[in-house]
């Protein structure tokens, strides 16, 4: 048994109308910490209850904060900040997570051995009814995939609720999601932030009352979030690809026709390519923009923005003003070739599209330098936009 008064383990319960099962899941947890001789608590993060629930969590012993903020996330999060232990379990007050495998969880987080542990629910047989066929064989597959892809991290269960993490690590993390996707965005935080991941294998049974889970509306919130918070894959990847195309298509037309076999381009599939061209080249300037707003902790390891950080605006406005000084300078060229032949029909569209290409592009690299130097350190020390503290 720990010092009195030193809490070594706090479990951290969100609620909603859970007055049904609260009080039994409370004093599970309670007992499982005793009988692991640890000084614990229990935080009930009520989230806007209009039933019995926090009046029941308190006779059973637990600790009621409320959550002003609505949401699973929101709520996981007041009863993470309010919670005095060492390590901080996440679970549910609807009795699907079995208390007793809070030991398991939280020992190796204890022992600093990880960072953060995860109850893993595919590795059990579920409860008959405890998780739709949609939830266990498409969608937590499917968003575990995601995350693992996106991240580097490599579990088996991204969607589980009941984790151990340390105090300090979950400081780190810095969490801002209110809603389900906050499980997603734990994972991902945690695995940018090189924490070390564990997981355990736990029995997952069928939860008592009415499921607050919307299955369409929060799998979109999971898949938004996952996007989101992965610039490489919303926009860096497909603009490089954009581009690639864009390049194959529009080089070989600015030259002249191009046969193979039957196979002709003429001059039309040179406008698509000069979509695809400036569009993707967009994608990649948002791509990196997002990279370099993203947390401090995560933009220290990234390598290109530190990179364009301390190259500084120099370098990109040099070549973006090459490259609208050789669009202006062919642009002259096809007018005055225009004017030689009277102002008639004009010939020259290929180069004319090429010229273009060139204008958009650079003008677009000369304001991404501009825009670059208010949020990157390079050219003046710290980001322009950025207040002195």
């Amino acid at each position: 048994m720990s010092e009195a008064g030193a809490v070594e383990v706090s479990v951290v319960l969100p609620c909603l109308n859970e007055a049904e099962s609260v009080g039994d899941v409370v004093r599970a947890a309670l007992a499982a910490m005793a009988a692991a001789g640890w000084n614990g608590e229990v935080v009930v993060a009520d989230n806007g209850s209009t039933d019995r629930s926090r009046e029941v969590a308190r006779e059973a012993g637990a600790r009621v904060v409320i959550a002003t903020r609505r949401g699973y996330g929101a709520a996981i999060d007041a009863g993470m900040q309010a919670a005095h232990g060492r390590v901080l379990v996440m679970a549910d007050a609807d009795g699907t997570y079995p208390m007793e495998s809070i030991p398991v969880l939280a020992q190796p987080v204890l022992d600093g051995e990880r960072d953060m542990v995860i109850g893993a629910r595919i590795h059990s047989d579920l409860a008959v009814q405890a998780m739709p066929w949609t939830h266990r064989h498409i969608g937590t597959p499917v968003l575990t995939r995601m995350v693992n892809r996106l991240s580097g991290a490599k579990v088996s269960d991204s969607q589980s609720g009941m984790r151990a993490i340390a105090r300090d690590a979950y400081a780190r993390l810095g969490m801002r999601t209110p809603g389900m996707e906050f499980a997603s965005e734990m994972i991902l935080r945690a695995a940018r932030l090189h924490m070390s991941i564990g997981e355990v294998p736990i029995v997952y049974g069928a939860r008592v009352g009415e499921s607050k889970l919307r299955t369409i509306p929060d799998g979109w919130r999971h898949l938004r979030y996952i996007l989101l918070a992965s610039p490489n894959w919303l926009f860096l990847v497909p603009g490089l690809i954009s581009m690639a195309v864009g390049v194959l298509i529009v080089a070989p037309l600015s030259v002249g026709e191009v046969h193979i076999g039957r196979f002709q381009m003429i001059i039309h599939p040179m406008f698509a390519g000069t979509v695809l061209l400036i569009a993707g080249y967009q994608m990649v300037q948002l791509g990196v923009l997002l990279r370099a707003l993203s947390p401090p902790e995560e933009r220290a390891n990234d390598r290109l923005v530190s990179l364009i950080a301390r190259a500084g605006a120099g370098p990109l406005l040099t070549v973006g003003a090459v490259f609208v000084l050789a669009a202006t300078g062919l642009g002259v060229v096809i007018v005055a070739h225009w004017v030689r032949e009277g102002f008639g029909q004009l010939s020259e569209v290929r180069h004319a599209m090429g010229a273009a290409v060139l204008f958009v592009i650079g003008t677009q690299t000369i304001f991404a330098a501009l825009l670059s130097a208010f949020f990157l350190s390079g050219d003046f020390g710290r980001p322009v936009w950025r207040r002195e503290e």
